[in-house]
């Protein structure tokens, strides 16, 4: 059966370069080779009238939070998932041949099944990327929700997903997490756990990297990748940084995923040379002008960014939390995620040529280990299509 997908996502302006919109494109690209028509609702396409409706939106939910004795700072996230959902109703009622909608958050999944009506004939699919729930992932990235907001939106997402037809999760972790935060007795037989594919792209070599992004050979490049948000735990991996520049003096931290937040900033002034803050969807280049990558967020569901420095074969120091021990297994120095672990890792791997040789292999070894992103949506395609 060829299937007619809507995706749903969240994704605002040059999020695609981040690991969830990568993903989702390549998935994408993937279903429409096999002869599937796939179309992708993002927020990088809002009308003035979406623009309108989120105003109002926001207003009307502040002053029912305020009547309530709640939070706001939780508002624009949940007004902005209403309007998505809203535009994909309307896409519903315009266009007939839509077979499925996939979901790619569980607060979308939340507002569909408030605003959808059950009967429809649509099948609802639903992809849980964060560590266990909507509601508490969220929190650990900043959303802001106080105890009476977790509860509500906790009741809704369970309610929620229980209705779907199918929900995807990227990993076992997140899967355990998601059972334990709705508080569930055991796992819903439509939810599966389906991984993310390996990514694929072509990485120049370490002098045309380097020369490109006016990088001195002699320089230690430590790489991170990943929007600057809360969950990511940059504070630890600057407070690293600054243990390791004590030794070495040539060392500079380059976080790909935007600029830095003010709570970062005393922190950065410490580092000298002063890390590099960037946006750019130009991630071989960067990956392959790295000496090491980092990661301290030990709230993975999947990380997909981990995954790339694996097939860039570079020695890789990752927190040991969340999905990490799963998914990276052998491929990585799995850590505590605090600074002197990361500082201790570090010095052991730029002292010792060899030892450091021997893990970008071993990352390498555990890429190729993982499925292909045609594996991933040859499965995705069965599970959808036997609900």
């Amino acid at each position: 059966m060829k299937m007619n997908v809507l995706i749903v996502s969240r994704e605002r302006p040059g999020d695609e370069i981040f690991g969830l919109g990568r993903a989702i494109r390549s998935i994408q690209d993937e279903m429409i080779a096999l002869g599937h028509s796939v179309t992708i609702l993002d927020a990088t396409s809002w009308s003035d009238k979406d623009f309108e409706t989120d105003a109002r939106l926001q207003r009307w939910i502040c002053w029912l939070s305020r009547l309530f004795g709640m939070s706001t700072t939780s508002v624009p996230a949940l007004s902005e998932r209403i309007v998505q959902v809203l535009r994909a109703k309307h896409l519903l009622r315009s266009n007939k041949k839509i077979t499925h909608v996939w979901l790619q958050d569980s607060l979308l999944a939340v507002a569909y099944s408030w605003l959808v009506p059950a009967a429809t004939k649509v099948k609802c699919v639903v992809s849980v990327h964060g560590l266990g729930s909507g509601a508490q992932s969220g929190n650990l990235d900043g959303l802001g929700l106080d105890a009476r907001w977790m509860r509500i939106i906790l009741f809704l997402e369970r309610r929620a997903l229980l209705r779907a037809n199918l929900v995807i999760l990227p990993s076992k972790a997140a899967r355990t997490h998601l059972v334990r935060d709705l508080g569930l007795a055991s796992i819903s037989s439509h939810w599966h756990v389906l991984r993310h594919g390996r990514p694929t792209f072509s990485l120049p070599t370490r002098n045309i990297a380097r020369q490109k992004l006016c990088i001195p050979d002699d320089q230690i490049l430590v790489l991170a990748i990943g929007r600057v948000a809360p969950v990511k735990r940059y504070d630890i991996i600057l407070e690293a940084v600054a243990l390791l520049q004590k030794n070495h003096s040539n060392l500079q931290l380059c976080i790909l995923g935007g600029q830095a937040t003010n709570d970062l900033k005393p922190l950065i002034h410490n580092l000298k040379p002063e890390p590099s803050f960037v946006s750019s969807g130009d991630v071989p280049t960067f990956l392959a002008a790295a000496d090491l990558y980092v990661s301290a967020c030990e709230s993975e569901s999947y990380g997909l960014a981990n995954v790339e420095a694996l097939y860039a074969g570079l020695p890789c120091v990752i927190a040991a939390g969340g999905a990490a021990p799963e998914i990276i297994e052998k491929g990585a120095w799995l850590c505590y995620p605090n600074p002197q672990a990361i500082n201790e890792a570090f010095n052991l791997l730029i002292s010792n040529s060899a030892l450091a040789s021997r893990m970008g292999e071993l990352a390498f070894a555990r890429y190729n280990e993982l499925p292909t992103w045609q594996e991933v949506t040859k499965e995705q395609i069965r599970l959808m299509s036997n609900i």
